[in-house]
């Protein structure tokens, strides 16, 4: 509600002024226009099960060409469990089931090399990001996009708890870190990146992804008439 709320604040959609601003922030993005989107986007992963939802799918050119941007909206609940325990709740919920080749098959698409999920650091990244990144890369290769960006939109408001608001920001910058080694904490209205996916079956050519968080108060939102 609150990530369509970010769209309509005036009658009829409008890329919000904090999303330009984001695209501006690099100059991979730098005059990105937006073509087409679509909300409650669905993004098939790897090995069987659920695809990956993402929250707004959206679709442009920008300098770096056709670009996949996917939108995951968040307060302050977090980004699903740790990769480590959703793999033991999998398994004891179905002892067959095909959640740790997905974690696997994800993080070997984003890290470049054999990683094994059950084991450090990757244990404790949280699994919602992984899917969220993983599914950003696989989307943009599904519309031929060389450049995926994926979009943390985090909205405030005096119901948000700050430990849990600074844990996901923790959650977030554990996972850039391995990805970008000595980069610094993502800050609100910057693109981190690019990081680099070589061609591989999953993505077979290629994709160029950037990380992006946006935070909004709530209180400054119109209502939708």
């Amino acid at each position: 509600m609150e990530l369509a709320r970010a769209w309509f604040r005036i009658p009829g959609p409008c890329c919000p002024d904090e999303l330009l601003a984001l695209f501006a922030s690099h100059p991979l993005t730098t005059g990105l226009e937006l073509t087409d989107g679509r909300p409650e986007y669905v993004t098939p992963l790897p090995e069987r099960g659920e695809g990956r939802n993402h929250d707004l799918w959206l679709r442009g050119r920008a300098r770096g060409g056709r670009t996949t941007i996917c939108v995951e909206a968040k307060a302050d609940e977090p980004f699903g469990e740790l990769i480590g325990r959703q793999l033991k709740t999998a398994r004891r919920r179905q002892p067959n089931t095909g959640v740790p080749a997905r974690a696997r098959a994800l993080l070997g698409l984003l890290f470049q090399r054999e990683c094994i999920p059950e084991a450090a650091p990757w244990r404790d990244l949280r699994y919602q990001l992984l899917t969220a990144l993983g599914g950003t890369a696989i989307q943009a290769a599904r519309d031929g996009s060389r450049l995926g960006i994926l979009v943390i939109h985090e909205f405030h408001s005096a119901d948000c708890e700050p430990a849990k608001l600074l844990r996901n920001q923790e959650d977030l910058d554990a996972f850039l870190g391995l990805l970008l080694p000595g980069s610094a904490p993502l800050a609100p209205g910057v693109l981190a990146g690019p990081i680099e996916i070589a061609p591989n079956p999953i993505t077979p050519e290629g994709v160029t992804l950037l990380i992006g968080k946006l935070t909004v108060e709530l209180a400054t939102l119109t209502p939708s008439p």
